[in-house]
């Protein structure tokens, strides 16, 4: 068996079970704390530029062809893609679970003429209880306020629900007077 000397390691770089790992490490991250896929994009684009980087100055040094750096792009790349995949899961799981709290504070309103203080006056008998909005570890509650009395030419009794769909503005706010869900941010 060929003995693999000190340059050629060096030249070959991380092993591709690093970059998996480190992929993963990224995506965690991304989906998790920023709910973004910012990181996971920054990461896959430095990585795709070293490797359209070092495989052109290969062909103009007239080199071996090596799909090392390709492979590693790609692991970034498809890191990228399914931090992506997953946010837009979260969105939509968290859209269908803002349905349901808002079904609820309508029920609620219906019952007793007033929405309630707090979203845990809805549990147990509205809703078993209160959902989180989405799979992180920010930005993952939704956020409710009651308003009672005449002010500003709202109602005597109005409430604001909403969640963040993309930190950390983004966030999609239901109107209760209109029956519809706004952004705002």
């Amino acid at each position: 068996m060929p003995e693999i000397t000190d340059a050629k390691k060096r030249s070959e770089g991380r092993s591709t079970r690093f970059h998996f790992i480190v992929a993963s490490a990224v995506y965690g991250l991304d989906v998790l704390f920023t709910g973004l896929g910012i990181l996971s994009f920054l990461v896959a684009a430095v990585f795709f530029v070293i490797a359209v980087s070092k495989t052109l100055i290969r062909i103009f040094k007239r080199e071996p062809f090596t799909s090392t750096p390709l492979l590693k792009a790609g692991i970034y790349s498809l890191c990228f893609a399914a931090a992506v995949s997953t946010i837009l899961t979260n969105n939509l799981i968290a859209k269908g679970r803002a349905e349901f709290v808002v079904s609820a504070l309508k029920q609620y309103k219906a019952k007793y003429r007033h929405y309630p203080n707090t979203l845990r006056e809805l549990t147990p008998e509205f809703l078993p209880s209160v959902p989180i909005a989405k799979y992180s570890l920010t930005f993952n509650d939704f956020r409710y306020w009651r308003r009672s009395g005449e002010t500003e030419g709202l109602t005597a009794d109005s409430a604001t629900l909403y969640y963040v769909v993309l930190p950390p503005f983004g966030r999609l706010t239901y109107d209760f007077e209109k029956d519809r869900w706004n952004y705002i941010d």
